[in-house]
């Protein structure tokens, strides 16, 4: 008797917003219930995180009954300033069952104030 793949589901996943003077992490959960098989020698199931950005990394950060939770780090820079789309998808041992998630990454600039020389700045000191 053999496993049928069941198909796996990837959870929504957090809007962020992110300042490119910090990084940041995130969560996203897939769940498959041919993890939840016990007899590995029958079948070894494991689920791969994948992102579409390579300032946005993700990893397998643990499984437990049918559900796998990742990882997603975000190290955003001047270069991403304005609303990313970023790809997240998770994929099963054999690529049998592949899903994906959207979630939107606003990046914003955390620059210091300049101070501007042509503002007026008339100071009246009265005693």
């Amino acid at each position: 008797m053999g496993n049928v793949n069941d198909s796996l589901i990837i959870r929504q996943i957090a809007n962020l917003t992110a300042y490119t003077t910090g990084n940041y992490t995130v969560y996203a959960n897939a769940s498959d219930d041919d993890l939840m098989i016990l007899d590995k020698n029958l079948y070894n199931e494991t689920l791969t995180f994948t992102s579409n950005k390579s300032w946005v990394n993700v990893s397998t950060y643990e499984t437990i009954g049918n559900m796998t939770s990742a990882r997603i780090d975000v190290y955003p820079n001047s270069t991403y300033i304005g609303q990313q789309i970023v790809n997240i998808t998770v994929r099963d041992r054999n690529n049998f069952s592949i899903s994906s998630m959207n979630f939107n990454i606003t990046v914003v600039g955390n620059n210091p104030p300049v101070w501007n020389l042509t503002t007026v700045t008339t100071y009246l000191i009265n005693e």
